[in-house]
């Protein structure tokens, strides 16, 4: 897009892109109510937004004088679209994003959890390259870990053998159209407070449960990038002091108890058949032996503490469950709320909505393009 002044470090079609995004069309009138902007700057920068197929214009019904209709403004579906990735631990998800959330050609392919990084690139390669058409103006691939303030290198995927990757920097070379990364988690709470029941939330946190579990975290539409590298490592809380070794090098971690490994091994303790397309805390909650009861019961009290301790210190208005927790049986989802609600601050406790994630499996790929889009379009 051409002709983008700066006001403050902050684009004038930024603002305008953003503000339509965020409620949707909008008069002539009420763009400038809302952004600040005079009459003038949005007549100029709307003219030039329809002429490249940006915007489109709309009738604002009885937004006109006498009852007449308005012509409004709203962001053009099919134009500025993203492809998202999210990369998990055994499996790559891509779907094709459109401005307001919408998913095409969402697919998830397998991979060798012992593949190497390039390995997996060039899986993603293969699969972006056929679905990147004009109207895809970048990539957004969220990662399994942390990755450098400037979205462009996956540091340190903990559940892979992967250090520092330039991820951005390879698919970008490899596709020739930019690429942003992203921290998974924190992704799906940014898809959650953009297309989600977190749009009208002041803060959405978001934990997830897969192969490990994470946490990201939403204030003001902006992911919350805490201390020295960004993430919110929850899987690697200690919840037992004498606990099993964990990968990060540590004891008793959360991941050492809840992880899809440590799951899987506690049913093959149990004589538990486990499904591959179901996550091994779903399948152990809702085996009725007694036996099985007990250790579902154990998991979910250190999960527990897991919430309670985003919801302690973080303080998120809306905390999305993800994963395997989104798809828990009810009476298991119900205990593990009501237990992380009783170890939660009294002050805190009944200001926080903790509920399953609304965009369930699109949430990462979402959220990636949401990154990227962040990043390439409404800066």
């Amino acid at each position: 897009m051409s002709n983008r002044s700066e006001r403050d470090g902050v684009t004038l079609t930024g603002t305008i892109l953003r503000t339509l995004r965020d409620h949707g069309t909008l008069s002539r009138v009420e763009l400038t109510q809302h952004t600040g902007l005079s009459a003038a700057t949005i007549t100029r920068k709307i003219a030039v937004l329809l002429a490249d197929g940006t915007v489109e214009e709309r009738e604002v019904v009885n937004g006109g004088a006498l009852g007449r209709p308005a012509i409004g403004v709203a962001l053009t579906r099919s134009s500025n679209r993203v492809i998202g990735v999210q990369i998990g631990v055994g499996t790559v998800t891509i779907a094709v994003v459109d401005v307001l959330g919408g998913t095409e050609h969402v697919r998830t392919i397998p991979y060798d959890a012992a593949s190497t990084a390039d390995d997996v690139i060039s899986l993603v390669v293969e699969t972006v390259r056929p679905l990147a058409d004009p109207s895809v103006v970048g990539v957004g691939v969220a990662v399994p870990g942390p990755v450098d303030a400037a979205g462009r290198r996956m540091l340190m995927p903990i559940n892979l053998a992967w250090r520092d990757v330039p991820i951005a920097d390879d698919l970008e070379a490899a596709l020739g159209i930019p690429v942003v990364a992203e921290h998974n988690v924190r992704s799906m709470a940014l898809a959650e407070a953009r297309f989600g029941e977190g749009r009208a939330r002041r803060s959405v946190g978001f934990i997830y449960a897969g192969a490990g579990i994470g946490a990201g975290v939403v204030v003001d539409g902006a992911p919350l990038s805490v201390g020295v590298h960004g993430a919110i490592e929850l899987g690697h809380l200690r919840v037992e002091a004498e606990g099993a070794p964990c990968v990060c090098g540590g004891r008793g971690c959360l991941e050492t108890i809840a992880s899809a490994d440590a799951l899987r091994r506690r049913l093959d303790g149990l004589g538990i058949a486990h499904r591959e397309d179901a996550h091994p805390l779903v399948t152990l909650c809702r085996a009725e032996d007694a036996s099985a009861r007990r250790e579902a019961s154990v998991v979910l009290s250190h999960l527990a503490t897991g919430v309670s301790t985003v919801t302690n210190l973080l303080n998120p208005e809306l905390l999305m469950l993800g994963g395997g927790l989104a798809d828990l049986p009810d009476a298991a989802r119900d205990e593990l709320i009501a237990r992380a609600r009783n170890a939660t601050f009294p002050l805190i406790r009944d200001s926080i909505d903790i509920r399953p994630s609304s965009l369930g499996p699109t949430a990462g790929v979402i959220g990636a393009a949401c990154a990227a889009l962040d990043r390439l379009l409404y800066a």
